[in-house]
């Protein structure tokens, strides 16, 4: 009966390193874990905030290319070259009307909304051709070129 109690003592001894081991094994786990977590949080939260700014900046490119092309739109009336003028017109407002829907600030999404209900006015305009159509793109461009951001 001897031979069995320091068996036990034994096993009881490795059960308990095994169970402190275990213990050891998941706090150090835990405390890895912990912090990447907090990285891996913080890291989505800077995607989310890139990938915002990334629309904003897509968008902002496709007003650039709508503001260049409504400058091209006063070249030629400028130079009395209604129909390439009107070619511009056309390409301009398809880019203001694609935008509409992308663009998030109100003041902004106003201001192209105004911009693109002068659209028939301006095409027919330019179809006539009527060189009063100038002081319409001049009010137009104003208006695109008051917030280019």
């Amino acid at each position: 009966m001897s031979q069995v109690t320091p068996r036990k003592n034994v096993f009881s001894r490795w059960l308990r390193m095994i169970f402190v081991f275990a213990i050891l094994l998941l706090a150090a786990y835990l405390t890895g874990l912990i912090p990447e977590r907090n990285r891996a949080d913080q890291l989505n939260t800077d995607l989310q905030t890139a990938r915002q700014e990334n629309e904003h900046l897509k968008v902002q490119a496709h007003l650039s290319k709508a503001r260049d092309l409504m400058n091209r739109v006063y070249l030629e009336v400028t130079r009395n070259n209604y129909g390439l003028a009107s070619q511009y017109a056309t390409q301009a407002f398809n880019e203001i009307r694609g935008d509409l829907e992308q663009v998030s600030d109100p003041t902004e999404k106003s201001s192209l909304q105004d911009i693109s209900g002068r659209r028939d006015q301006v095409i027919a305009g330019l179809a006539k051709p009527d060189p009063n159509v100038r002081t319409l793109l001049v009010s137009i461009l104003d208006q695109m070129n008051k917030n280019p951001d």
